[in-house]
């Protein structure tokens, strides 16, 4: 009978973990999944679930040491979705090899799935793989052509294998009609470009970036005053100061470093006196 209650006791604990999830409440379902796994530390439904939770919750390192101990146990857990989640994991904490290592399995349990050749095309990438990456990533590109992070992924590589520019810029053309929402690889790209003078290029990308913070509350991986100022630099090269001072004037509402503020400061006030001196002579 007791045996009976604690299943019973069990059944209802995972039920309130899933309930929390769906409600993001996620570390209060973690937490669940943990009491039980107190209890029963070798079940892996438990195990997965809680993985799982902890990915969702970019809690990456937790994810990974909960996907290994199941991974350790006897049963069916070896499946495609968990070396998929798993090599995500790893790409989160950049052990390149290892998600190379992993997401390939995937890709060799399911030939067809576009997120894990991308998964596989990254890691590539960041080994310095550029052919095996690029295979990799054309092949989720054929699965999947609408997916932006694909074309992105692609341009990058193009960038950082030789300088490829022209199929960097169509690779980046078909990336925006699938209107991109990651930021980190907005920037990242963007300052390639602008390390390389393709000035239209970066601002664009840039800007992106902002429309995205703005309009959808998607996050930048560094200050968005940053973003203000790399274009605004982008223009004060250009010689185009009223944009510049446009640029440079809003990244001040963002920056939080005071010896940034005062150096953008600076280049305001010499922006408004160059103004001010075409003004007078008349250009």
């Amino acid at each position: 009978m007791s045996n009976l209650n604690d299943k019973e006791s069990n059944r209802v604990k995972y039920f309130n973990a899933q309930i929390l999830y769906m409600k993001g409440q996620l570390d209060e379902a973690i937490e669940i999944l943990d009491q039980m796994l107190n209890e029963n530390p070798k079940n892996t439904e438990y195990l997965l679930t809680k993985a799982n939770y902890c990915f969702v919750a970019d809690k990456f390192y937790e994810a990974e040491e909960t996907f290994l101990k199941a991974f350790k146990l006897k049963g069916n857990v070896k499946t495609f979705p968990t070396y998929l989640r798993l090599g995500y994991i790893f790409l989160a904490r950049k052990a390149w090899g290892d998600a190379r290592a992993v997401l390939a399995k995937s890709c060799e349990m399911k030939p067809n799935s576009s997120i894990s050749w991308l998964g596989l095309g990254i890691a590539c990438l960041r080994t310095g793989e550029f052919s095996e990456g690029e295979q990799a990533l054309n092949q989720a590109n054929l699965y999947d052509p609408l997916n932006s992070e694909i074309w992105g992924y692609l341009a990058l590589l193009c960038l950082t294998d030789g300088g490829r520019v022209v199929q960097a810029h169509q690779a980046i053309r078909e990336m925006l009609k699938c209107e991109i929402k990651n930021n980190t690889l907005l920037e990242e790209l963007a300052d390639k470009l602008n390390n390389i003078s393709k000035n239209e290029d970066a601002k664009t990308l840039y800007k992106k970036i902002l429309e995205n913070y703005q309009a959808n509350n998607v996050p930048i991986s560094s200050n968005p005053g940053d973003i203000y100022c790399k274009i605004g630099k982008l223009y004060h090269n250009e010689d185009n100061l009223k944009e510049a001072r446009r640029f440079y004037s809003e990244a001040l509402n963002y920056l939080e470093n005071e010896s940034e503020k005062e150096r953008i400061e600076y280049i305001l006030s010499e922006i408004r006196n160059a103004i001010e001196l075409a003004a007078i002579n008349g250009n």
